[in-house]
């Protein structure tokens, strides 16, 4: 049961009436109890139908994000937005259960080619708890899986951000590559050598250098920093990933040493 007045959101609105598992009922408050008096008090239609265009905090919250972010190519921006929203998807995101169901189906369609109908014999009893108990656990995870169905379909505009704030992300990754590989700036040249003549190694070297050029930018370091490493967790992961994979590569390629280490070291390029 759902009680809308003047306050309601949209997303208010949709929850209540989209969770009870007989009816849906809203109780909608047309009259206030304040001095001032109205001479028409609303309807409740009018209640309800204001309720669909209020937006909650978070939207409104989402507005000026896409806003400011628009005007913004900075990984500085944009990759702690990124991690911001992919935490809090994970946290919120209702679990998906469609493996289990998947498993659950399986355990039952065994159980039933090998059960045999008969007399009630204690084995067969335990087959027909057996059964209750799978039936259960298959409606529990069905209303799981409606929920997050719910969830998603709510909260679609904001995952729908989150992906094009992904694409934002890998673009501006793909054009501090690019310029890199143009302008070929000292600190890279030291890191990872020159550009490459041959197609292969250059398109290496590319990917090399937007990794440091990336985690400089997010990170807001300076070009004589680079390979100091960092105190921070996060941002020790990210330098190592990039930095020192980076200078760790140019020391396997150069000329005296053995190319093939490069393939013991597990390192992905």
């Amino acid at each position: 049961m759902l009680i809308a007045d003047e306050t309601t959101t949209a997303e208010a609105l949709y929850v209540g009436m989209t969770r009870g598992r007989h009816d849906n009922t809203a109780l909608v408050v047309c009259e206030q109890l304040d001095d001032e008096h109205r001479a028409t008090p609303p309807t409740a239609a009018d209640v309800l139908t204001a309720a669909l265009g209020r937006v909650s905090a978070e939207q409104a919250a989402l507005d000026a994000l896409r806003t400011t972010l628009g005007a913004s190519e900075s990984l500085a921006v944009l990759a702690p937005r990124l991690a911001n929203l992919d935490a809090w998807i994970a946290h919120e995101t209702p679990p998906d259960p469609s493996i289990e169901l998947e498993r659950l189906a399986a355990r039952r369609e065994r159980f039933e080619q090998r059960a045999r109908p008969g007399v009630l014999t204690r084995s067969r009893r335990d087959d027909r708890r057996l059964v209750q108990g799978l039936d259960e656990r298959q409606g529990e995870l069905e209303a799981l899986a409606d929920r997050r169905v719910a969830w998603l379909e709510q909260h679609a505009e904001a995952l729908g951000y989150r992906d094009q704030l992904a694409a934002q992300v890998a673009d501006r990754r793909a054009a501090l590559a690019t310029d890199a590989v143009a302008t070929q700036p000292d600190h890279l040249v030291q890191l990872i050598g020159p550009v490459p003549d041959d197609g292969a190694g250059r398109e290496r070297w590319s990917q090399l250098a937007g990794r440091v050029e990336a985690y400089r930018e997010h990170w807001g370091i300076e070009p004589e920093d680079i390979r100091r490493p960092p105190i921070d967790g996060t941002q020790y992961r990210e330098w190592n990933a990039a930095v020192k994979t980076a200078g760790m590569i140019q020391r396997i390629n150069e000329p005296h040493l053995d190319h093939g280490l490069e393939r013991g070291l597990g390192i992905e390029l």
